[in-house]
């Protein structure tokens, strides 16, 4: 979901004309920006070694929008990297250490929500 939230408004607001001139919404390839985000999931929970299927399968979406003429290079690699980010986003792993502190202000009290 985070990464057609990030894919979609950008493909609207650059208005690229894809190589085969079918339309305009060729930045960032969604194809990419899926299946990339759906390989750095994997990664994240699972290791790299288990994972490393998922990223061949992720390169081979992302370069057939090239070989179909649907997109640009710069479009597969832009999308790569939003579904990457999303990707990374959205699977946290390890030392967050999540606080909740009452602290004491004039005229009274603030609850302080922190993350380390």
């Amino acid at each position: 979901m985070l990464t057609e939230t990030l894919v979609g408004p950008v493909k609207l607001v650059t208005h690229r004309e894809r190589p085969d001139g079918s339309d305009a919404l060729s930045f960032p390839s969604g194809h990419a920006a899926i299946t990339f985000a759906g390989a750095t999931v994997l990664e994240r929970h699972l290791g790299w070694k288990k994972s490393a299927l998922a990223y061949v399968v992720a390169a081979y979406v992302a370069t057939s929008r090239l070989h179909d003429n649907r997109h640009y290079a710069s479009d597969v690699l832009f999308g790569a990297a939003t579904g990457t980010i999303a990707g990374r986003t959205v699977t946290r792993h390890g030392g967050d250490k999540w606080a909740l502190a009452p602290v004491s202000v004039p005229g009274g009290m603030v609850l302080v929500l922190s993350r380390r």
